[in-house]
């Protein structure tokens, strides 16, 4: 994606000014002898500051940051990177800071000091436990490396659960972050707005040369050329200086297969980017014989899967082809999503109902399909928890974590979606507390846990909570029993008695990540 970016030479040259020197210039270039050659040492004691990149939707900032990551690669910087859409898995705030702490456990292993403890647990950590471990090893590193450390992170607007607490409160030395958000979004106003106080480039519009040259390059690579009259209409549109704009236009005019009405054709494109890509799929949808591309009933295609010829996939895919990236799952299967986000959102806005009734309608069918069908048990864990969320399945979601079937469930997403389903009453009487029976707590995966008693779980997430932090009581909506000497096992919901000394239930334990003010309601399923 970034191997050929068009008309931005100077804000790739002035992000690796900002990676040579830790100082944000917005003219002035370095050569490429002095880039290799720095070691930093003149700035050691200096704060750095982030740099985010920015624009509008389509103005190729990730392309611009890939673009970058190649050229600091070549310079030979060590550059850790990040991008949103490169995995199923990438919009995960917790998975790209594990990512960053294993490229530095393999990269800067002396220099992060990190512990035998450290690596050993570093995959079963908390979030909270893994930004703080980053946060030190950054500190770690910058006092240790005398060579620029670049780590770049694309798209942070769409990262689920948007947190920038991992991020350090100074930065000093030669670590460098680098960041893209759109134009005008609250995680951009959150990252202006940090202690650290990020300088800001921002994606100005192509010139008229730089879109010429882009759809003179796109359609050279199918052996395909505009006239200059031609040329001129088509990057004198009012969205050309949009460079997502521009490509989707040069891929309309490469299929268009009608050559005396081309003028006609680029005469008609939309003015606006949601327009040319609403134009786009009906187009699609009206060259698809067989009816795949077009908006059909999602139980119709879930049942068909197998049965459809293999050439209408091939006639459909063929077609949607330019406008989709395939990422691999951990089995290596396929997984097919559009490039680009402002792709999801027309289809979701002007060819699917984007009503709540008829998005539920749709998760149940695929809630049906990862429960009873889908054989891919690593998607099944990354799938099917945000469809039983989303249409309000409570309790069923509880029992898919705490069953066999979560087994590769990460347990930091256990804990996401438990902590997210707890009671959040305060428990001001406190007269029934959480408790496990005499049974249940010889047992082992009554919490969805590790290979540990469940009278070692912690009640909320499942984690291991070798001593109880405090006692954990119900709310007066979620008392489990009325009667003073009686109580429900946390576990089995069995009914059990306190005050018999040869079957006592043991007091149930929470981590001290789950603990909080002490004064939570112990329920989950609210």
């Amino acid at each position: 994606r970034g191997r050929q970016v068009l008309g931005r030479n100077n804000e790739i040259q002035c992000v690796i000014n900002y990676a040579t020197t830790g100082k944000y210039q917005i003219s002035g270039s370095i050569s490429a002898q002095e880039n290799s050659s720095y070691q930093g040492d003149d700035i050691d004691n200096e704060n750095i500051y982030p740099l985010v990149v920015t624009g509008a939707s389509g103005m190729g900032k990730s392309a611009l940051m890939s673009a970058c990551v190649l050229t600091l690669q070549k310079l030979n910087f060590k550059v850790f990177y990040h991008f949103v859409g490169a995995s199923p898995n990438s919009t995960s705030i917790h998975e790209m800071i594990l990512r960053s702490c294993l490229y530095m456990k393999d990269h800067y292993l002396e220099e992060s000091k990190a512990t035998d403890e450290d690596l050993e647990s570093l995959s079963r950590m908390t979030t909270p436990e893994l930004f703080n471990l980053f946060r030190q090893w950054i500190q770690n590193i910058t006092l240790a490396i005398n060579a620029p450390f670049v780590l770049v992170f694309d798209a942070l607007n769409q990262l689920g659960h948007f947190d920038l607490s991992w991020l350090p409160n100074n930065l000093f030395g030669n670590v460098r972050i680098l960041f893209s958000a759109i134009d005008d979004s609250a995680e951009l106003n959150q990252i202006l707005e940090h202690p650290l106080r990020p300088n800001r480039l921002r994606l100005e519009q192509l010139d008229v040369n730089a879109r010429k040259e882009i759809a003179i390059h796109i359609l050279a690579e199918f052996r395909k050329s505009l006239d200059q009259v031609q040329l001129n209409l088509l990057t004198s549109c009012p969205a050309a200086y949009n460079p997502l704009w521009l490509a989707l236009a040069c891929e309309e005019l490469r299929v268009f297969g009608i050559f005396e009405q081309v003028t006609d054709k680029i005469k008609g494109f939309s003015d606006t980017l949601e327009g040319l890509l609403k134009d786009i799929l009906q187009r699609i949808i009206h060259e698809d014989s067989y009816g795949i591309a077009r908006k059909i009933e999602l139980q119709q295609m879930l049942d068909r899967l197998e049965s459809l010829p293999m050439l209408a996939w091939a006639q459909a895919y063929r077609a949607l082809k330019p406008f989709l990236r395939n990422c691999r799952s951990n089995h290596g299967v396929a997984i097919l999503d559009f490039f680009h986000r402002s792709i999801s959102k027309t289809v979701r806005n002007d060819f699917v109902r984007n009503d709540e009734t008829t998005a539920n309608s749709y998760r149940q069918m695929l809630i049906d399909y990862f429960e009873n069908h889908c054989n891919d048990l690593k998607r099944v864990c990354l799938e099917l928890p945000h469809h039983l969320l989303e249409v309000g399945e409570k309790r069923k979601l509880i029992q898919f974590i705490r069953g066999k079937n979560s087994i590769h469930m990460p347990q930091h997403q256990k804990q996401s979606y438990l902590r997210r389903l707890r009671c959040h009453n305060i428990c001001f009487k406190k007269d029934k507390q959480a408790v496990i029976c005499h049974m249940c707590q010889f047992k082992t995966n009554g919490l969805g846990q590790g290979p540990f008693l469940n009278r070692d779980a912690c009640i909320i997430c499942g984690g291991f909570a070798p001593s109880p932090k405090s006692p954990v009581y119900y709310c007066i909506r979620h008392n489990p029993h009325p009667l003073p000497h009686w109580n429900k096992c946390a576990i089995c919901s069995n009914q059990v008695q306190t005050n018999m000394p040869s079957m006592k239930p043991i007091d149930a334990k929470i981590c001290n990540m789950c603990y909080g003010n002490g004064s939570m309601c112990g329920y989950v399923g609210q």
